[in-house]
């Protein structure tokens, strides 16, 4: 229920609140405005009146998702690029897509849910999302495995763009297999453990070698950090 007495700017963050876990169960196509004042209590006049088109919701969406995921990354984007910073940023990655540290339980299953229509439908929510919010990364992540490539942690790796979009894709399929209150594969692990495995996975993946990961790999260390810039 929506409450009269709140400003313009309350009222459409309170709208958006409301109705995101509608475009996560049900997608873009089956959300009607109708739905939506529904939902939030309201009339779908006044629903238009914030939101002309039932698209500018769904950026507003984007934006309200994106925004609540820009807190960690300045301090990682200013640290020179080396094989430790390497590795501080895929852990990052990973433990921010799949671990949802810190996170309400019920915003990060719906933010899932909005990802996973998306590629059923047109794409365009997760496309846009992944355009803001990881592919500033990628130009720091180049320059940490060329740094890694001269200090000789890495000694051969695939092509830098695609094993850094390997790596983000390793997080996101272990994020949707998860979505299920009981989870799809049986990994006879702990999630931590999971996602321990995953980020070695893709540091190998990556071309580290052993020496250097077992020198700048140490979960708890990095933990620490992750949990310090949340």
């Amino acid at each position: 229920m929506v409450d009269g007495r709140l400003n313009s700017e309350e009222r459409k963050a309170q709208i958006i609140s409301a109705v995101i876990p509608l475009f996560a169960n049900l997608g873009f196509k089956e959300t009607t405005t109708k739905l939506i004042a529904e939902k939030c209590g309201v009339s779908e006049a006044l629903v238009y009146k914030h939101f002309p088109r039932k698209e500018d919701i769904y950026t507003e969406i984007h934006k309200f998702c994106c925004d609540k995921s820009q807190d960690d990354k300045n301090e990682l984007t200013n640290m020179e690029p080396s094989t430790q910073s390497l590795v501080m940023i895929i852990f990052t990655i990973v433990y921010s897509i799949y671990m949802n540290i810190e996170k309400d339980p019920e915003e990060a299953k719906n933010f899932k849910r909005l990802m996973f229509r998306s590629l059923l439908e047109e794409g365009d929510f997760a496309a846009s999302f992944h355009k803001s919010h990881f592919e500033p990364w990628i130009p720091k992540i180049e320059k940490c495995i060329e740094a890694a490539v001269k200090s000789g942690d890495i000694n051969a790796t695939i092509s830098p763009r695609l094993s850094i979009y390997f790596t983000h894709h390793i997080a996101v399929c272990l994020n949707l297999y998860s979505l299920p209150n009981q989870t799809v594969v049986n990994y006879e692990k702990e999630k931590e453990e999971i996602a321990n495995e995953a980020i070695l996975f893709a540091l190998r993946g990556l071309g580290l070698s052993s020496q250097a990961i077992q020198q700048y790999y140490n979960p708890n260390t990095l933990l620490s950090f992750f949990k310090k810039y949340k």
